[in-house]
């Protein structure tokens, strides 16, 4: 994989970054020193150049941000408050909501308008908030075990499902438009050694561009196991696990849920290309420092990295 585009972070210590439906847009985390508060920052890549679209002054570093679906907003959770930040009109105010509760652990939203919560060690663990009134509804999963400790959430690209759960082996997909939801995967007999990761978290969820696949990723409560990258069709069926032996949670799988980036326990920013039907690596490159986030562009085929130093773009064949 060869570097097509290299766009530095304007500032040093980023400790957190993160990137959009959009690969494009990223959000990074910064603080230059203990007497100013932590910042997020907004910014898109141009070429090699990263030009900031604003910044955010959450309540403590103890947060969660994410890009809406549609590219427009970026939405922030710390502590007990919701942020909201238009990108198309960089002059407009950040909006803030009180949630009036610090358990939120976890969100995402196609539009902003209407926002989608996880909640840690409560129940109901799912919220439905729309963000103008403030009104609230509650999607109670079929399990009560979900309910425990750090719950992730994620909604198909057209905004039409909502995948969630906190343990591997536990997650549902509710349709919004009916509330009904399936548990993924559907069956566990294509899963080896199920028993054996069944108290394992979640790291990572989310689903493919094209909404076909999901994606999880365990986060294992035993010393010495590896993570475990599992994709199956987005109805539960031919779900596969796949071992990250060497590589971090960090992942990024491309639409047909064949190949998959994901990047490497070391400081130099490795990442590989996976090829998850033969389990075989047919590329890697390096972006030089610890990787955040990865993104796929389903169209050019390309790999964008967010990582410590700034966000970079690779050629590799995705297709």
């Amino acid at each position: 994989m060869n570097v097509l585009h290299s766009a530095n972070f304007p500032e040093p210590h980023i400790s957190r970054a993160g990137l959009g439906s959009d690969p494009d847009l990223c959000w990074w985390l910064t603080q230059r020193d203990e007497s100013k508060p932590h910042r997020v920052n907004v910014g898109r890549r141009r070429g090699n150049a990263l030009v900031p679209l604003g910044t955010v002054v959450p309540s403590s570093e103890r947060l969660r941000a994410r890009f809406t679906r549609d590219g427009r907003r970026l939405m922030v959770i710390s502590d007990k408050m919701l942020y909201c930040f238009p990108l198309e009109n960089a002059a407009t105010s950040v909006e803030m909501r009180d949630l009036g509760d610090d358990s939120v652990v976890d969100l995402d939203s196609y539009d902003g308008r209407v926002a989608f919560l996880a909640r840690s060690l409560r129940w109901p663990p799912v919220w439905r908030l729309d963000t103008a009134s403030g009104h609230i509804a509650s999607l109670a999963p079929r399990r009560h075990e979900v309910s425990k400790h750090h719950p992730l959430l994620a909604l198909s690209p057209d905004g039409g499902r909502l995948a969630f759960g906190h343990v591997f082996d536990a997650l549902e997909i509710f349709a919004l438009a009916s509330g009904e939801s399936i548990p993924w995967p559907q069956t566990a007999a294509s899963i080896p050694d199920l028993d054996l990761r069944s108290s394992d978290l979640l790291a990572h969820l989310d689903f493919t561009a094209d909404g076909k696949h999901l994606v999880a990723v365990s986060q294992p409560r035993q010393a010495g196991r590896p993570h475990i990258l599992r994709v199956g069709d987005a109805d539960g069926q031919n779900v596969r696990d796949y071992p990250l032996s060497n590589h971090l949670p960090t992942v990024a799988v491309a639409a047909g849920g064949r190949l998959a980036a994901a990047a490497r326990r070391d400081s130099r920013g490795t990442v590989d290309i996976l090829d998850l039907a033969s389990a075989e690596t047919r590329s890697t490159g390096e972006v030089g420092s610890r990787v955040f986030a990865l993104a796929i562009d389903p169209t050019a085929g390309r790999l964008t990295v967010a990582h410590a130093d700034g966000i970079s773009v690779l050629s590799t064949e995705l297709a």
